[in-house]
Formats: structure tokens, sequence, C-alpha cells
């Protein structure tokens, strides 16, 4: 059996790789699974994993990633031949692709066989997604919460799905409404955020205050500001460690399951930062945090104290 998965909603299609291997390992619990990038992949190479069984796998799931966008052209001339061949019964291959060249004689080749096609939700369809989401978690989102939810998270599915489980986890059986939401859902990043961590890498304090100082005005609260700038921080500590193991940056978005836009921008920024210089601003982040926590201090005033540290180091 061969599958076709493509579009720009990589979670949907990363549920259902999921379902077909959970599928598979129904009929065999030593199911062998090779997932491979095109890009690192030759057409013998291919063909040598559809004929080589395992010692202990009487089935294989091959993944092959980005064929179209990524692999060579040896590979996609080849597999426009090789697929007429019929694959052995206990293979299934599957093929995704995030952005696929519609035009391109390899994707007409691949749509003829089970495509399906992942584009972004719209927000109606987010929300049935969303409500769906809530209820396998065996938690209620009311109508608001969900709207909120669906209106700042909708093109981002993994972190809408990272932030329902934490709502699942703090409601508590409770329904999830839109007071929790506000209080606990950071919105989502904007270009002044990642301007404001690159001044303030940049030890500019005139920079980064007046960033701070546009996004307040427009009118967000001080605790929701902070709130952003200490999610974007964590997001830099996991993909500088991701980076440093050798991880590369076309694999980023899989591994740290961030949108892609966050992950460019993040990596962009991650060469100004070392890793103990991100240890250190989390833990001023955490005193902070503690300190507004205990009425010590003012999220205003937090603001500034960060900032102030942060470029004084």
């Amino acid at each position: 059996m061969i599958y076709f998965l493509y579009g720009e909603d990589d979670f949907r299609i990363k549920q259902r790789l999921n379902e077909l291997r959970a599928g598979l390992r129904q009929a065999d619990a030593n199911l062998d699974v090779q997932v491979r990038p095109a890009a690192e992949l030759r057409l013998i190479d291919l063909q040598n994993l559809t004929v080589t069984q395992s010692l202990l796998a009487c089935s294989q799931l091959i993944v092959v990633q980005e064929p179209i966008s990524a692999g060579s052209e040896e590979l996609r001339e080849g597999l426009l031949t090789w697929l007429d061949q019929p694959l052995p019964d206990e293979v299934t291959l599957v093929f995704v692709e995030r952005q696929p060249d519609q035009r391109t004689k390899l994707f007409k080749r691949l749509n003829q066989f089970m495509a399906e096609a992942y584009p972004p939700l719209r927000a109606p369809e987010a929300n049935r997604w969303l409500q769906q989401q809530a209820i396998q978690r065996g938690a209620k989102i009311e109508a608001a919460a969900a709207t909120l939810l669906t209106d700042s998270f909708s093109d981002d599915l993994w972190r809408m799905s990272q932030e329902l489980d934490k709502l699942a986890l703090f409601s508590a059986g409770r329904p999830i409404d839109k007071k929790m939401v506000d209080e606990l859902v950071p919105r989502p990043l904007t270009d002044d955020i990642f301007a404001t961590i690159e001044a303030l890498a940049k030890k500019n304090l005139a920079l980064a205050n007046r960033l701070i100082n546009r996004q307040l005005i427009l009118g967000m609260p001080e605790q929701q500001l902070l709130a952003m700038i200490a999610y974007q921080f964590r997001n830099l500590v996991l993909i500088k460690a991701w980076l440093d193991r050798g991880t590369k940056p076309a694999d980023l978005a899989a591994k740290t399951q961030l949108h892609p836009y966050v992950v460019q921008k993040t990596t962009e920024l991650t060469r100004r930062f070392s890793l103990p210089e991100l240890a250190r601003i989390f833990y001023l982040l955490q005193r902070v945090d503690s300190a507004i926590k205990l009425g010590r201090t003012t999220p205003r005033v937090g603001l500034d104290i960060l900032t102030a540290q942060v470029i004084s180091a």
C-alpha cells in the first residue's frame, strides 16, 4: 500500500502517521518502522528497504519525507517508473510532503495512490477539531474559550494542542472557560517579541524598552507580555539544545513541535546566546515570576528588573 500525505498542517499529518503505525502494529507488534529524509535517500536505498526483511518483523512501514522538494533528481525521476511496480504485500510506503509543487510529474504520480491533503484549517474547522481534541482529553471547553484559542492558533495546531493539554490539566474536570485561557495561554509571538529578544541580546536597553512600551500601549497586559518573553526564551533553549546535538535546521520544526515561522525566527536568535546565558536568564525569569506571584513587585516593575538585569550581564 502506498500513501501520499501532503499539506502545511504537519500536526494532522503526524496524527495520521501515528494512526497508520498503530493500525499496522495491531497486526504485527514487531512492525519495522523506517523514516528517511528524501534528501539523504537514493532510489537504490529505497528499493533495498522494500525488499529487506527484519529478522523480527513481518511487516514494514517506510516513511519518505519531502521527496518532491528535497529529493535528488535521480530519486524523483526514478520514482516515476519504479512506482509502477507492485510492492511486497507486507510493505506500507508513505510519502510525506509539506509544500509540494503540484505542477511536477512526481506530485501527479503520487496523487494517483492513497493521497490525503492536509491544508491549514479554517477557523470553523479548527474550532470543531479543538472540541474533538478536548473530548479525547476528557475535558470540555466553552465556546468563548474555544474561539479565543482558534483565533490565536488555528494555523499552529502544535501550539494549540500543547495549550489544550495545559488547560485540561488545570481545569481538573471543570469546563475550560475564557478566563482560564486569558490567564494561562500566552498569545502568539509577534515580530515585536522577536525584536525585543534581539534587543536584549544586543544589550540595547533603549530599543528593548521602546519595544516593550509599544506592546503595553497597544493594550497587552504586563503579565501577558512577561509570559510571552518567557515562552520565547524557552523556545531559544529548546532549539539551541537541538542544534548543539547536531540537528539540521530543516528538522527543527518536527523535533520541537513549534510553528515553522517561530523556528525560523528563533534559530536566527540562537546565535546571540550561549546556553549558560540562557540558563541565567531562565533563573531571572523564575525569580521575577515568583516575586510577582508573592506580591513583592508589580508585573511592570518585574519587566523593568528583567530587562535591566539581562542587559547588564
